[in-house]
C-alpha cells in the first residue's frame, strides 16, 4: 500500500486541482483559473493558489457555487464571479451559505450555540477587531436614524462624507464616562444597521489568543487578524463575546472571504474545531504563534463586549503591511513547524 504522502502529492501536484480535488479535464473553471494563476497581480495569484488547494469547500457547495456562477471563461470573469456570488450569497444575506448544512456542513462547529459533536464550546469566549474608521456609511446612516445620542456625537464630524472623518472624534482620545458613551451610541447605531443592512460575515478568533495583545498596538491587533489597512490612524477596537450569543460557529472558507488573498485555506492536518488560522501580517519578525479563526452571523454588540475586553481601543500609527509573498511564506512555514512536512504535500508553493 502506497503512504499518505504520495497520495497527497499526487493530488496537490496536479494541475488540474481545485477545492482540494482533481477535476476532469472539462472542469467549468480549469482555463479560468489557470489564467488567474498566470496573472501579474500577486492578490490574483494568492487567490488562485487558495481556490486549488482549500479543500474545505465541500463538493455541494462547490456545485452550488458552479451553478450560480456558470462557467467563467478568463481570469476577469472568474473574479468576477467570486465577487458577484460575495455579494448575493455572503454579504447580504441574513442567513449567508456557510450556516447551511446543505452545502456546509463539514465546517459547522455550533448551531444555536451547541456544538455538533463536541467541536466547540457555547462557553467559548471569541474575540473580533472592529475597524470604526470603517464605518462611515454606517455613521451616515446614523445621523438620519440614530439615536438621540449618536446624532450628538456625529454631528462632531466636521467632514462626514470623507471616510476618514471619524479621525476627528477627539473625544476617543480621552478616557472617561463621556468616551464609554460615545462607544454605546456607536454600537447602538451599528446594531439598528445591520438589523436593516447586513454585513456578514464576521470574523474572529478566541479571547485567549487575544487577550495577551492588551498592552500592544492596534497595529498588531490588525495584523495578527490578517487585516489589511491602506491608511494610518485608524480607530480600532476590540470586543469580547461568547459562541453562546453567536449561535451558529463556522470554519472559513475562500468562498466566504470572497476575492480576498488575505485569506490562507488550512491544511488537512488541521483539526477542524481550531477552524482556520488567519495569516499574521507580521513577517520581520516572523510570527511564532498560530491563532484560530472562525467566521458567525453579524450579531447585536452591548458595551459589555467591550468593557469586559479592559476597553480595548486605539489608533493605528501604520498603515498596514503588504508584501504578500513574504507574508504567505512565512505563515506557510509556520504551518509546516506545526503540522508537519505532510504541509508541503497539501500545499508545495503558496503562490
Amino acid at each position: 500500500m502506497r503512504p499518505r504522502f504520495w497520495y497527497f502529492s499526487s493530488l496537490m501536484y496536479s494541475s488540474r486541482q481545485v477545492f482540494g480535488r482533481v477535476q476532469p479535464r472539462d472542469y467549468p473553471l480549469a482555463n479560468a483559473l489557470n489564467n488567474l494563476s498566470a496573472s501579474d497581480d500577486v492578490l490574483d495569484r494568492a487567490l488562485a493558489c487558495n481556490m486549488k488547494h482549500d479543500h474545505r469547500v465541500s463538493r455541494e457547495r462547490e456545485e452550488h457555487f458552479l451553478r450560480l456562477t456558470g462557467s467563467p471563461a478568463t481570469a476577469d470573469q472568474l473574479l468576477r464571479s467570486f465577487r458577484d456570488y460575495f455579494e448575493e450569497r455572503i454579504r447580504t444575506r441574513r442567513a449567508p451559505d456557510y450556516v447551511y448544512r446543505q452545502v456546509n456542513d463539514t465546517n459547522i462547529l455550533t448551531r444555536s450555540g451547541k456544538p455538533t459533536r463536541n467541536y466547540v464550546s457555547k462557553d467559548t469566549e471569541l474575540a473580533r477587531v472592529l475597524d470604526l474608521s470603517g464605518l462611515s456609511a454606517v455613521f451616515l446612516w446614523g445621523r438620519t436614524h440614530g439615536h438621540t445620542e449618536f446624532r450628538n456625537y456625529s454631528g462632531r464630524m466636521p467632514n462626514a462624507e470623507r471616510a476618514n472623518a471619524f479621525l476627528n472624534w477627539k473625544l476617543l482620545d480621552v478616557p472617561g464616562k463621556r468616551r464609554d458613551a460615545m462607544i454605546r451610541a456607536i454600537l447602538e447605531v451599528l446594531n439598528a444597521h445591520q438589523r436593516k443592512y447586513p454585513y456578514q460575515p464576521v470574523w474572529a478568533t478566541t479571547w485567549t489568543s487575544m487577550e495577551n495583545l492588551q498592552a500592544c498596538s492596534p497595529d498588531r491587533w490588525l495584523q495578527v487578524m490578517g487585516i489589511q489597512r491602506g491608511t494610518v490612524r485608524r480607530w480600532i477596537i476590540v470586543l469580547r463575546y461568547t459562541v453562546r450569543e453567536v449561535g451558529t460557529l463556522v470554519r472559513p472558507t475562500q468562498l466566504d472571504a470572497g476575492t480576498c488573498g488575505f485569506h490562507f485555506p488550512s491544511p488537512p492536518q488541521a483539526m477542524k474545531w481550531r477552524g482556520g488560522h488567519p495569516m499574521d501580517l507580521q513577517y520581520n519578525p516572523r510570527p511564532s504563534h498560530l491563532r484560530p479563526e472562525f467566521i458567525h452571523r453579524m450579531i447585536a454588540h452591548t458595551p459589555e463586549h467591550w468593557y469586559s475586553t479592559g476597553r480595548m481601543l486605539g489608533r493605528t500609527s501604520t498603515a498596514s503591511p503588504f508584501d504578500l509573498g513574504p507574508q504567505r511564506s512565512a505563515h506557510h512555514d509556520l504551518l509546516c513547524r506545526r503540522y508537519g512536512m505532510g504541509v508541503k504535500a497539501w500545499m508545495r508553493r503558496c503562490l
